[in-house]
């Protein structure tokens, strides 16, 4: 491909569950204009896997405005593995001390209801309100069904 991109047409995203609305975000921050398509005109409402952030994904929702994530669920730094009641083991994951987010945010699922676990609240929450909230802000972000 020896043409090189010069933003004067837009670029198409498929999909807008949670990583096309991430890259329309990033897009749209780096002044790149963006149709982004979806064949649905709402997410299912049975949920996806996506209950645990890391912190390079909350770094780039931080870097594209939606960075009120990483505070909206339960925040941990020590990854512990366990068998029955016994700890078999726990590894701190290091904090390079250069990002102002969490190394992971997620659900705290025991406290939710089965139901809940399906498509837990915080889901919800980040993928039909806080992106599309900052998606609507972006005026070179075409968001279509």
């Amino acid at each position: 491909m020896s043409e090189r991109f010069d933003g004067s047409r837009p670029v198409l995203v498929i999909g807008a569950g949670p990583v096309g609305q991430t890259a329309a975000l990033c897009l749209a921050r780096w002044g790149v204009p963006v149709v982004m398509l979806d064949a649905r005109p709402a997410r299912d409402p049975i949920g996806s896997k996506a209950l645990c952030q890391q912190r390079d994904v909350l770094d780039l929702w931080d870097a594209c405005g939606a960075g009120s994530i990483a505070s909206e669920g339960l925040t941990w730094s020590d990854a512990r593995t366990f068998y029955q009641d016994k700890e078999l083991f726990c590894w701190r994951i290091p904090d390079p001390g250069r990002s102002p987010v969490p190394p992971f945010v997620n659900v705290d699922v025991a406290s939710l209801s089965r139901s809940q676990r399906c498509a837990s609240r915080l889901e919800r929450k980040i993928f039909d309100l806080l992106l599309p909230a900052c998606l609507r802000t972006c005026a070179n972000i075409d968001a279509r069904s």
